[in-house]
This record gives structure tokens, sequence and C-alpha cells, in this order.
């Protein structure tokens, strides 16, 4: 498994990089039904925006799945990702100090607001920057992981804004 990604020998058509995987559970929460709640909102939304994408079991999503890492056991994060496997869905699990500074930081404190022509906080965009990178650089090991040259790639959501150049780094074509 890499960064929780099961992997797959089919390659695929389509694999699509999101933010979101679209499991949110607290820890002690976690049981299959509450899981499969989660799971079934989440295909279901995806399913009705995306019908074709989601019923061609060659393209493949990943995303982190709502729960910071610290909160999982190694054996919720398998069933996980057990669960969206079923579903094409490949997990990128995240600590709370990457989401932190990726998300709430970077993410959401300097890109959101610089889209919205809003004021910046950059009191600490450095650590920030460094974190938003190093998130990115997980998300393309498991795009490169899932996915074969040729593949159409589909970067969803401003929190992945590196990840197309850290990709053609690696597959230029």
């Amino acid at each position: 498994m890499l960064s929780g990604v099961a992997s797959s020998s089919v390659s695929a058509e389509t694999t699509c990089a999101a933010y979101r995987a679209g499991v949110t559970q607290s820890p002690d929460a976690m049981s299959r039904q509450l899981l499969r709640s989660a799971l079934f909102c989440f295909f279901s939304a995806l399913a009705t925006g995306l019908s074709s994408y989601a019923n061609n079991r060659r393209n493949k999503w990943i995303g982190w799945p709502g729960i910071a890492s610290e909160e999982l056991s190694e054996a919720d994060k398998e069933h996980i990702t057990q669960e969206l496997f079923r579903h094409n869905c490949y997990p990128v699990f995240l600590s709370k100090r990457q989401l932190d500074d990726y998300y709430n930081g970077y993410s959401n404190s300097i890109l959101w607001p610089l889209f919205h022509d809003m004021p910046v906080n950059m009191e600490q965009h450095d650590r920030w920057w460094k974190a938003y990178r190093s998130v990115n650089k997980i998300f393309a090991e498991a795009v490169l992981h899932l996915s074969e040259p040729g593949s159409t790639i589909w970067v969803h959501d401003y929190q992945l804004l590196v990840l197309p150049s850290l990709l053609r780094v690696e597959r230029p074509t």
C-alpha cells in the first residue's frame, strides 16, 4: 500500500485526484454501518453528477477520506481503503498537522482569499507552503501509482494546484 492506497492491476482511463474522497467519520463512531452510510452519501452524489465516470470500472478517484490519520487505527485505514476500493476510490491519509498547514493554512488562508479578492493572511506562509507542496507530492505519488502513461488525469480542487506540474515532471506526455 502506498500512502494507504491499494494497488490495482487495471489501468485507468481517467484518474481523478481531489482533496476529498467523501468519507467523514469520527473514530469513535467508526462502525461498518456508519461508514457505509457516509460512502453511500458520497457515491450517490458522485453518481448523480458523474454517473458515466463513476460507472466505468477503469476510472479511479483519489482523495482524503475525511479523518486525520492519527485518529485511525491501521485496521480502520485498511477498512476504509477496502470499502473505497470497491467503488474505484483510493484514500490518501493525511495527518492533523498536514491538514492544518496544507488545508486550513495555505489553501484556505492564502489561496481561497486570493481567488475571492479578499485580504490574505501571510503570517505563516513559509510553513504552509511547504505543507502544501508536500501534500501535493503525496497526491502525485498516488496518481502515478494508480494511473498509467496515456491515462487522463483530472485534477480537481484548488487544494491541488501544484499537482499537475509534479505529474508532468514524471510523465511529460
